[in-house]
């Protein structure tokens, strides 16, 4: 539940521009990366995809580029096809924003 109330918080976020939404993503985030401590491959790459949101909320894009990689490439090495296919759509989502449609249509084409 903390995973998805995190990824909704950042996009009511990018939506709205306002700030207890993006509280409420950090804390999220937060708390899987302190479940993360007793269950790496369970939660790393949830943390890395919540962090790509926000590093993208946060204007750092760079940072979240890389997060979104690491995400897809640590869901697909545990086999968490569903989390996968969820972050290539929202790396597919962030790339469109950020008018590289060739890297978009990359993503959206993975994520099916």
């Amino acid at each position: 539940q903390a995973f998805i109330f995190g990824l909704v918080s950042f996009w009511i976020f990018r939506q709205t521009h306002d700030m207890q939404w993006l509280a409420q993503g950090t804390a999220s985030k937060d708390l899987i990366q302190k479940w993360e401590e007793t269950s790496e491959w369970n939660f790393f790459h949830k943390r890395n995809l919540l962090e790509a949101e926000e590093h993208f909320c946060r204007n750092n894009y760079d940072k979240a580029r890389l997060c979104y990689n690491v995400a897809i490439s640590a869901s697909k090495e545990h086999k968490f096809i569903h989390d996968e296919a969820l972050a290539c759509e929202l790396a597919g989502h962030f790339s469109f924003e950020m008018g590289d449609m060739s890297a978009a249509l990359e993503y959206f084409t993975r994520s099916n």
